[in-house]
């Protein structure tokens, strides 16, 4: 009866993964230590690589976000996975770590603002990080962030507009 049982269940485990449709792609931590920080982001690789640079966009969380909610939120991981391009969660600075993380867009927000932390030149530093690691196109590096995630993409596009092909900003404000 046991072993039905498991068969029965490895059975319908199989079938549920069949149906789910697309394949998911994977996830790596790149951490940098920059300005006696260790910053962590979460880099989305489609399910299929091939010999070809692939365009990467970066995703900004909002304010008291945190790079793992924005990756299983947003919606651009699946989108990623099914048009193939690599995603990538920054994260911010704050007093846990890992939650009620910031941007220092320069006049807003908390943590990261109050504490004068260089968010343009960590994210610089990883992109140029990320090129160096994966098979990027340089010519087709995006922006997307949502509020304070927003401001911080406002100041890398106006700090370094040659570096990326185009960005969106949701719900934020550049000053």
């Amino acid at each position: 009866m046991f072993k039905t049982m498991v068969i029965i269940g490895t059975l319908l485990a199989m079938g549920f993964s069949l149906v789910s449709g697309t394949k998911k792609g994977v996830d790596e931590v790149m951490t940098i230590e920059h300005d006696g920080r260790t910053r962590q982001t979460i880099i989305h690789l489609p399910p299929e690589i091939k010999d070809e640079k692939l365009p990467v966009v970066l995703v900004f969380h909002g304010l008291f976000g945190n790079g793992n909610y924005t990756k299983n939120t947003y919606g651009i991981t699946e989108v990623a996975d099914k048009e193939g391009f690599i995603s990538v969660y920054p994260e911010g600075t704050g007093p846990l770590n890992s939650v009620f993380l910031s941007w220092n867009s320069g006049f807003c927000c908390g943590y990261a603002m109050e504490n004068k932390v260089d968010d343009v030149s960590y994210i610089y530093e990883l992109i140029v990080e990320i090129i160096n690691s994966y098979p990027v196109d340089e010519t087709r590096v995006y922006l997307v962030g949502l509020s304070n995630g927003g401001m911080i993409v406002y100041r890398l596009m106006s700090r370094y507009p040659e570096l990326f092909a185009a960005c969106a900003i949701v719900s934020s404000s550049p000053a």
